[in-house]
Formats: structure tokens, sequence, C-alpha cells
């Protein structure tokens, strides 16, 4: 018997070990996290896009709103010739857009001479807020039954060249900080 059992026994061979496992290609579970990644880092691309070109459209359609509205006040001095009240509303826009352009300055709570010279502290356009003529305009033409003497296309240009250099400045340092 032991020589019947012998013949079988030529036949085996050694224990042979598969192939080393290839790192190429990864498993499945490697390409579904590979996959979850890019799309994880596009859709935080597409975010961050967004946002920021958001903020600029919303800042270029911002800006555009206030000229368009220093155009209507124009526009309806022009037709009714009421300086107070273009005077009235120019002050407003002009504070809108300082709390805009400046919002870490107190400019809410000021009057008078301290609102001018919050205006020309600034330093955006070579004419002065404090101007008397300009001053008379801002300061008591709003409130003045009868407006006072100064010319209101002056004030209108100071007013746009002021809060187009304003808004420029304030998107210069939001691009910076």
């Amino acid at each position: 018997m032991a020589a019947a059992t012998a013949p079988s026994l030529a036949q085996l061979r050694d224990i042979h070990l598969p192939p080393p496992v290839s790192w190429w290609p990864p498993a499945p579970g490697w390409w579904l996290l590979l996959s979850l990644l890019v799309l994880l880092a596009g859709a935080l691309w597409w975010w961050q896009r967004r946002c920021s070109g958001g903020s600029k459209r919303w800042q270029r359609a911002a800006e555009a709103q206030l000229k368009r509205e220093l155009d209507a006040l124009e526009a309806a001095w022009r037709a009714d010739g009421d300086t107070g009240a273009l005077c009235r509303d120019i002050s407003q826009l002009l504070r809108r857009v300082a709390l805009r352009a400046f919002p870490d300055e107190e400019a809410a709570g000021l009057r008078g001479r301290a609102w001018l010279e919050f205006l020309d502290r600034r330093q955006l356009i070579a004419q002065r807020f404090t101007d008397p003529e300009l001053a008379a305009l801002l300061t008591t033409g709003p409130y003045a039954a009868t407006p006072p003497e100064g010319d209101p296309e002056r004030l209108l240009a100071a007013c746009r060249a002021w809060m187009e250099q304003a808004l420029r400045r304030a998107a210069a340092e939001r691009k910076r900080g």
C-alpha cells in the first residue's frame, strides 16, 4: 500500500504563491473616493468663484444704482427747479455712499461742519465741501425755506466726482482686504 501512495505524492508540487497584488488599477472604492474628491474640489472652486463674482456683480450693480439715483435727482431738479429738494436728496445720497465706502467710520451721526469735514478729510477730489458755497447748499439748503445762494450744478459735479472716487477706493480696499 505504501507503494501505491508514493506515485501520487510524487505528482504533488510545492505550494506556489499567487502573483503579488498590483497597485494598479485601484479597487473600485479608491475610484469612488477619487471622484468624490474631484467633485468636492470642483464644488468648492465653483462656490468660491460664485461668491466672489457675485459680490463684484452686486458691487457694480450698487454703483450703477447710485449713479442712476444721482442722474434722477439731477433730472428732477432740472424739471422742477426745486434746489432745496436737490440739496436734501444729494446730502442723503452722499451719506449713503459714505456709509458704504467707509463703514468703519462714524459718518451716520455727523451734521453740519463735521459732516463737511468728513467729506473733505477723504481727499478724494480737489473740490472742498467746506467751500462756503457748497457748505451752504449741503448744510442749510435742505432745511431753508428759500434755497441758499450757490450753484447746484457745482454741487452736482462735486457730488458725482466724490461718489465715484469713494466707491472706487472702497472697491480697491475690499479687493486688498
